[in-house]
């Protein structure tokens, strides 16, 4: 989209929240694989706070992913969680 001299991009933050269900290790743990390959995501146990989580899976299974990047970081991004993931439940079997 080309934006006219006029118009500007958004400069807030933009997130999707992802569940992995049944994720095989913990979003923090998911959230150091991915830093050693160059992306970062924000691991769900942080939204929870004041919780006790120690029984709640879903607080470990879902990812807080920025969308405000340009479209190639978004793609090469969604790429290495795609492959990270995949990795993960392809070796859980």
């Amino acid at each position: 989209v080309r934006l006219s001299t006029s118009e500007s991009l958004a400069e807030g933050a933009v997130f999707l929240w992802l569940w992995f269900k049944d994720l095989p290790i913990t979003t923090v743990e998911l959230y150091e694989r991915l830093k050693e390959k160059g992306t970062l995501i924000v691991p769900s146990k942080h939204f929870f706070p004041g919780v006790d989580v120690s029984n709640y899976q879903h607080a470990h299974e879902c990812i807080r992913m920025s969308i405000a990047a340009d479209e190639q970081t978004l793609i090469d991004g969604i790429k290495v969680i795609g492959e990270v993931v995949r990795e993960l439940y392809d070796g859980a079997k």
